[in-house]
Parts: structure tokens; C-alpha cells; sequence
């Protein structure tokens, strides 16, 4: 959605192309292949506890600060939507913490199913 505001074709073009490479989506679909696989057959069985949300919570936040405080300050931005620079970067960071909390529980109910 962002390189709608992008004025320049090029700019635009290589945008895109940059985020729908071969490379980078293969990287993602076997990341999350492999961490499906990593969560649902690990032994022992254990299941989740609200700790773990908490350390993923906490991970998070620490990773906006990082984001905010050393990425924004050099000009990285590996996530357009989490830029301070747009309206609804309050918006997208509490979507990516409900995320959190609704993967969290979708987890706890799978691995209790399966073990």
C-alpha cells in the first residue's frame, strides 16, 4: 500500500519488485513452513502460557524502540507502515501487537489439539 504514494514510476517499480522477488519470497514461505513445523511437533510437548506471550510482547516492544531509535535515525525502514512519518503508525503497531495476542491464542488452541 505504500508505494501508492510514491510519485516516481521507477521509484514505484522497483518497490515492488524489491518486495515480490523470488529470494525474498521463498525465504518467508519457508521461515514460516519451518516454524509451523518447529511448533506443532517439537518434543516435549509443551504448551503455551501467558509468559510466552508476555517475552513476545516485550520482544516486540523492544524492537520498536530499536526500530524507532536506530532504523528511523539512519533512514532504514525495512517496514513502510511502521514509520513515524505516516498518520496511522499508532493504528499499524497496535494491529501488529493484536496480531500478536490473536496468534498467540490460535497457537495455544492448535498445540493443545495436537498433543
Amino acid at each position: 500500500m505504500y508505494f501508492v504514494f510514491i510519485k516516481h514510476e521507477e521509484e514505484k517499480r522497483r518497490l515492488i519488485s524489491y518486495f515480490t522477488n523470488f529470494r525474498l519470497t521463498q525465504l518467508l514461505a519457508f521461515n514460516i513452513v519451518f516454524a509451523i513445523a518447529n511448533g506443532a511437533y517439537v518434543r516435549p510437548h509443551r504448551n503455551l502460557n501467558m509468559g510466552d506471550l508476555y517475552v513476545g510482547l516485550v520482544a516486540t516492544m523492544v524492537y520498536m524502540c530499536w526500530y524507532y531509535l536506530v532504523h528511523d535515525r539512519y533512514g532504514i525502514h525495512l517496514y513502510p507502515i511502521f514509520s513515524p512519518r505516516i498518520a496511522w503508525v499508532v493504528l499499524t503497531w497496535i494491529l501488529a501487537l493484536g496480531f500478536y495476542g490473536g496468534v498467540f491464542w490460535l497457537w495455544k488452541r492448535v498445540l493443545e489439539y495436537v498433543h
